[in-house]
């Protein structure tokens, strides 16, 4: 099986060694779930233990689900038997609810989301299954896919002979999920697509895990990471390791300014501002995208450039071109045109300072005793 990263531990479930005294953080649940998702790219495991350990006080086992969406979605190929032992692990303390159990849920969160933060990345899961679901480029034979029969969807998710795109949209609508865990009415023949999947050469190992997270999460994106890896296998199986790229971030009471994205309150509310008081982005903005959509292109914008870095990606030939059609696709969603891509990204980074000054003066007043957290 596909080995990008140093040995893990054999069993992150049953080791008897119990980790270090994690402290929580003093944020929302918002707020731990963007953190830990952020740290667990940024290969940072103290701090994406700590937001673990706060997500579960919010949440319960219901971190155990955003975890196995985590694997797939930021860890992805660059490290599959780590995907497959956070399935699993996730799989038996969701089970293990409300029986006796002599497992430290503690213990284990923390081992699971150490190694995923050690992990090799790789993103194009999320960068496909966008492509998938949303590109405008694509609707006839997401159309198509409708009319066809389920098995005829799964031999085309499995076609030779049909671009990963296409093979993603087949796969999405041989599911029978919807977006954000929506259930679509015909229910498709997942079962079938699996199948195939080991028919046409996938380990068995990695079809199980894609299979267990799908049912644990109902995410679509849990179907394209065995097509990823049967393009990495196409393509000559690179375990070239690099690092995107990083700006200079400030921490905000123990906060990196990256967490403070569009799903937090305050990194919505600094972004939404950012989007209005700064000339130069807001005059790009006005230049590319309609003023109603103006605050939603900021938003995916600051996803971009700084929410969805890596610390060590895998480098293979189709890593960079998945990339692009996702970032292209997603910054279609709301509104920006092809040409208004990296303008925007640009002025966004030029003016990284402001934004972050605004995203720390906006959580301190979050954080004051008269305001709101969030």
């Amino acid at each position: 099986m596909h080995r990008t990263t140093p040995s893990q531990p054999p069993d992150l479930f049953d080791r008897d060694d119990a980790p270090a005294t994690v402290e929580p953080l003093d944020v929302d649940q918002w707020l731990a779930a963007s953190l830990l998702q952020k740290s667990i790219r940024r290969g940072l495991p103290d701090l994406a233990a700590r937001a673990a350990i706060t997500l579960w006080r919010h949440r319960g086992l219901r971190v155990w689900h955003r975890l196995a969406v985590i694997a797939v979605e930021d860890v992805g190929i660059g490290a599959v038997d780590t995907i497959g032992e956070t399935v699993r692990v996730a799989r038996a303390m969701t089970r293990s609810a409300g029986k006796r159990s002599t497992a430290d849920p503690i213990a284990a969160l923390v081992r699971v989301v150490r190694a995923l933060a050690v992990a090799v990345k790789d993103r194009s899961t999320d960068y496909l299954a966008s492509v998938a679901i949303h590109d405008a480029s694509l609707a006839w034979f997401r159309t198509e896919c409708l009319r066809l029969p389920p098995a005829e969807r799964v031999a085309a998710a499995v076609a030779p002979d049909l671009s990963l795109s296409l093979q993603a949209v087949a796969a999405w609508t041989a599911s029978g999920f919807g977006v954000d865990g929506a259930v679509r009415l015909d229910a498709g023949d997942r079962a079938g697509f699996f199948r195939a999947l080991l028919d046409v050469g996938v380990p068995r190992d990695l079809v199980t895990s894609s299979a267990d997270a799908a049912t644990m999460t109902r995410q679509p994106i849990c179907l394209m990471l065995p097509l990823v890896w049967a393009a990495w296998r196409r393509e000559g199986r690179s375990t070239r390791v690099i690092a995107d790229p990083t700006l200079d971030t400030p921490s905000i009471r123990d906060v990196p300014a990256w967490a403070f994205c569009k799903f937090t309150r305050a990194g919505k509310a600094a972004i939404s501002r950012f989007a209005v008081e700064n000339d130069e982005v807001r005059a790009v903005l006005r230049d590319f995208v309609e003023e109603r959509r103006a605050k939603e292109a900021a938003a995916m914008a600051a996803f971009y450039v700084d929410a969805a870095l890596t610390d060590r990606r895998l480098d293979w030939p189709r890593s960079r071109e998945l990339e692009g059609d996702g970032r292209r696709v997603d910054m279609a969603t709301v509104g920006v045109p092809l040409d208004g891509v990296e303008p925007i990204l640009d002025v966004m980074r030029a003016n990284y300072d402001h934004l972050n000054a605004l995203r720390a003066e906006t959580w301190r007043a979050a954080m004051s005793p008269k305001g709101a957290r969030g």
